[in-house]
């Protein structure tokens, strides 16, 4: 597997491509059920990741604004475990959650040394979906991936979600590069291929999983060892 053309930019997903969401939100959650008094169960767990999904799901499709996805997904948890709580504690509950899940950080095996080697080659900007104040203290405590990018783009930042061309469009005006010179990696089919999909822009899916899609994306690594060979083949 070679290169299509000769990229500049690379354009990476944070969550689950460079830092490990699920093993900081598992980490989160269990803390805030110690908090709350709740039994941490593997089953409590899942069903909070369903809600969550389902509402970031609808955020991407713009069926509801952020403000409700915060308010409304832990209501939904509470109310399928039958735990008592009150309307405004839903908020609560994510400042709580939000405190955990910013106070450490999880890296995904092999992201940090492959960027080390790859920010000498190509410009790097971070792409995201997440609440602007949680990615911006995540970054903050994960020293080893300082310096290593050359910006970041936040949804929030910008007004739109991923995978809108609104999206796009925004960090394209940041950019002084064409499209053809841009190539957007992440772990995220609905958000970062589609992103890429949508802004005929090539993609790279993180697929560590080995999944299947019939999506028409340009590349698929399985690890950063796969990444770097692919993206180092062509600056050989």
């Amino acid at each position: 597997m070679g290169l299509n053309k000769e990229y500049k930019v690379l354009l990476f997903d944070l969550d689950d491509t460079i830092l490990s969401f699920s093993k900081a939100e598992e980490y989160a959650l269990k803390k805030l059920f110690l908090y709350y008094n709740i039994d941490t169960t593997k089953e409590k767990v899942e069903l909070y990741q369903k809600i969550n999904l389902k509402y970031w799901k609808m955020l991407e499709r713009k069926e509801i604004i952020r403000e409700e996805l915060l308010k409304r997904r832990f209501k939904e948890f509470f109310q399928a475990i039958n735990f008592q709580i009150e309307e405004d504690d839903a908020y609560l509950a994510n400042d709580i959650y939000f405190s955990y899940l910013t106070s450490k950080v999880f890296y995904i095996y092999g992201a940090i040394p492959a960027l080390k080697v790859l920010k000498d080659k190509y410009k790097i900007y971070i792409i995201t979906n997440g609440i602007k104040k949680v990615q911006a203290k995540r970054m903050r405590i994960a020293y080893k991936l300082h310096n290593l990018y050359d910006g970041v783009f936040v949804s929030e930042e910008i007004g739109y979600p991923k995978p809108s061309i609104e999206y796009m469009n925004k960090v394209l005006e940041k950019l002084s590069c064409k499209k053809e010179e841009i190539l957007i990696i992440g772990d995220s089919l609905s958000s970062d291929m589609m992103l890429g999909i949508n802004s005929n822009i090539d993609t790279c899916w993180f697929n560590q999983k080995n999944e299947k899609t019939a999506l028409n994306i340009s590349y698929t690594v399985a690890s950063y060892n796969q990444l770097l060979k692919l993206l180092n083949d062509s600056h050989s």
